[in-house]
């Protein structure tokens, strides 16, 4: 038996660059860096241009073309790989398996063709009363897996987070039922264990119950706690991960979450506790001094406090600091800073949640690795953002 799908690869003083704003392409205003000073910290915000049909101008005159894109030594494979998976599951057999492999099969002018991506093969079937808990990524439905498509094409009713992108939704069953459980800090929001013994309910009824949540429903999206209550009723579960936005949104802006020259760890933080509040439980020592890169998730209604027990507990208020807004979708909004500046940045730039908030050296690759921009011929604005080469030289 045979799978053909994308693999990815998961998780295996000198001044500081000022903080810039960006923005993903996607949106309608179109234009050129929008110059904005703060005070002597220099604040920059830019938005990208749109690609549609090809390069968007990058220039003010008619037919500016805007910087040229750089030239890299490499080009990458247009299709993705193939690989063989031995499953351990019932199946969805289908007798069309010879239309799967080439992407004319499943791109039309662009457009995806949803079922003919699932011909072929053999996938798990989604049984009656069966509750799937789905990873949707972080914003971008190109980032849905595979295994969470599947389960959309065939679930009852999906019940979903209020960051889950319509888009996804739309590549549901016609016939489904969606239901909303979106739970949104300082928001009014469904309370937990009434989301888990509606699940129960569905699934006691029969139903084929797709638990879709943002990211990784493992990672900070209590679905730990709505597997245990299944469980616990009896209810035949399946998990299937997504990419969190610790790890997607970051990739998004240019922030390789590991590289060797700067970390060989990563810690996950989340930004408030059970109660809605700043989670004080927490080792801020520890994690300061054993934590080359912190990734803070849902942390800025409480960034002020977080901030400066890092801090009080050592770490450097000029170590720089990126925040991730609305990332992987149009609206993504990226702010270079300080983590002693962090709090009045987001003040300032009007920056609302969901954000990712990540504190390191790593932030300083996003001046090489800008890839959304350079999408648009914006060449890196260094090829050193590290100074290894100027160390090495020297």
């Amino acid at each position: 038996m045979r799978h053909v799908g994308i693999v990815t690869g998961v998780l295996d003083d000198a001044s500081l660059c000022p903080s810039v704003a960006a923005r993903l392409p996607g949106q309608r205003e179109l234009g050129n860096f929008a110059a904005r000073q703060r005070d002597p910290g220099q604040v920059r915000e830019h938005t990208a241009p749109e690609r549609a049909g090809g390069r968007a101008g990058g220039g003010s005159g008619a037919g500016s073309r805007g910087p040229a894109a750089p030239q890299f030594p490499f080009r990458l494979s247009r299709h993705p790989p193939v690989y063989r998976l031995q499953s351990r599951h019932r199946q969805i057999r289908n007798p069309d398996r010879h239309k799967l492999g080439s992407p004319r099969h499943v791109c039309n002018n662009g457009n995806m063709d949803i079922d003919a991506i699932l011909t072929g093969g053999e996938w798990p079937a989604f049984e009656p009363g069966w509750v799937w808990l789905c990873g949707a990524g972080p914003g971008d439905p190109g980032l849905l897996t595979l295994h969470a498509l599947n389960g959309l094409r065939q679930a009852d009713v999906i019940v979903h987070d209020a960051l889950v992108n319509q888009r996804i939704l739309d590549w549901a069953r016609p016939d489904a039922e969606c239901v909303f459980a979106g739970k949104r800090g300082g928001k009014p929001s469904p309370q937990q264990r009434d989301i888990s013994l509606r699940l129960v309910e569905l699934a006691r009824d029969g139903r084929r119950v797709l638990r879709l949540k943002g990211g990784d429903p493992f990672v900070f999206g209590r679905g730990g706690e709505e597997a245990q209550a299944l469980v616990r009723n009896g209810i035949p579960i399946r998990v299937v991960p997504g990419i969190s936005a610790g790890i997607g949104g970051l990739a998004y802006a240019g922030i390789p979450l590991t590289h060797r020259d700067v970390n060989q760890s990563v810690t996950l933080v989340t930004g408030h506790d059970q109660n809605g509040e700043a989670p004080n439980a927490l080792d801020w020592s520890a994690i300061a001094r054993g934590s080359q890169v912190i990734v803070l998730y849902m942390a800025t209604r409480h960034i002020d406090r977080i901030a400066a027990a890092l801090v009080e507990a050592g770490r450097c208020p000029r170590e720089p600091a990126a925040v991730v807004a609305s990332a992987t979708t149009p609206e993504q909004r990226v702010v270079e800073t300080t983590l002693g500046d962090v709090a009045r940045d987001i003040r300032d730039h009007r920056i609302e949640a969901p954000t990712i908030i990540c504190i390191g050296r790593s932030v300083r690759l996003r001046q090489m690795l800008d890839w959304v921009r350079m999408l648009d011929g914006t060449p890196p604005r260094s090829l050193d953002p590290l100074a290894v080469q100027m160390a090495a030289a020297s």
